[in-house]
């Protein structure tokens, strides 16, 4: 007897291969439910050596729906031209058997900028780390308007995973195309709406101040305020009430009442400006920088062994810069002591 789409997803397992004949995944760990379906962690087993990838298997009731099945495609094809470092890698979509439709991407942790907001009143981050994560989440989203022609409009925070090594890996699909018009859908593909300026909330036409808007909510949550209700009107979102983080300067409070302002003509032209205008007072501020930095340490080992320190110095109209870790520069300046006692023992003995 043939499964419904529906017994087929939900039996999904370990071990499990997933995709069409010609290209196959094996499935690893368990499911993590997500505002699309499920997300895995897969081989791709089609390739001479096996490929560590992510998959999100589309939830059957999505498929009944033929304006998002088109959209979808849409979106998923016009992603897989973007590179950048801090946006995933879309290898396309594929079909199992009974007709599921799934998509694989570029292999992300497990940690979400979602869950990482939600235990950030037990484990915040701080300000530095906040500023690393908000570079490359920003530099993620104006790459892929860029690519698209279009702003954002709102981020789901469950598709903004947080990488021990890489940093944000940004899912480039933008939950607002999918579900802006849509109808008889689970209330959970909303959850992008917290994020949504009052315009991205009504008005189908947006423009970039709606992302700068969603990047400096993501702030806002980081540094501890209330989530927006997903259910907010346009009037509602317009008459939000904010409550002032503690962790920040008066400049930096009025430049997030700024960004989270209901007049777009009021808020920032973009995220970058954002960016740096709230952290503009932070010491080698990533934001100044073309590319923002590779790498946010999110735990304790930032003062390991592996962590260093930026040295940084002129010569000629030439900047030099590197990074020394922490190790060495016991023994740095042990050679650079004893290389100045020389040239004083040498200028004392030709006196």
């Amino acid at each position: 007897m043939t499964q419904t789409r529906e017994a087929v997803y939900k039996k999904l397992t370990e071990g499990e291969q997933v995709g069409p004949d010609h290209h196959k995944f094996q499935l690893r760990g368990t499911a993590v439910e997500c505002s699309l379906g499920q997300l895995w962690q897969a081989d791709d087993v089609s390739t001479t050596t096996p490929v560590d990838v992510s998959l999100i298997m589309l939830d059957p009731i999505f498929l009944q729906n033929k304006p998002f099945l088109a959209n979808f495609k849409k979106q998923i094809v016009r992603s897989k031209g973007i590179s950048h470092p801090h946006v995933a890698d879309i290898y396309g979509y594929f079909i199992h058997k009974g007709g599921l439709l799934f998509f694989a991407f570029e292999a992300v942790e497990g940690l979400s900028l979602d869950q990482l907001i939600a235990s950030s009143n037990k484990n915040r981050i701080n300000i530095k780390q906040i500023q690393g994560l908000l570079t490359q989440l920003s530099a993620a989203i104006i790459s892929c308007s860029k690519h698209w022609h279009l702003p954002l409009g709102g981020i789901d925070n469950q598709f903004v995973f947080v990488n021990k090594k890489g940093g944000v890996k940004f899912l480039p699909i933008s939950m607002r195309e999918f579900f802006h018009e849509a109808e008889n859908v689970p209330s959970s593909v909303y959850s992008y709406k917290s994020s949504c300026s009052p315009q991205a909330l009504d008005n189908a036409s947006i423009d970039a101040s709606s992302d700068s808007y969603a990047v400096a909510y993501s702030a806002y949550c980081l540094l501890g305020g209330e989530k927006f209700p997903s259910t907010d009107t346009q009037e509602q979102r317009d008459e939000v009430k904010l409550s002032r983080p503690s962790e920040i300067s008066d400049q930096q409070w009025d430049h997030l009442q700024q960004a989270l302002s209901g007049d777009s003509k009021k808020r920032f032209a973009n995220a970058a400006d954002f960016i740096k205008s709230f952290f503009a007072s932070e010491k080698n501020d990533p934001a100044e920088s073309s590319e923002p930095p590779a790498e946010i340490t999110l735990d304790s080992s930032a003062n390991s062994a592996t962590a260093g320190t930026q040295i940084s110095f002129n010569l000629g109209k030439k900047a030099i810069n590197f990074r020394l870790p922490f190790f060495v520069i016991p023994s740095l300046l042990l050679v650079l002591g004893i290389g100045v006692w020389l040239h004083l023992r040498g200028i004392f003995q030709r006196r």
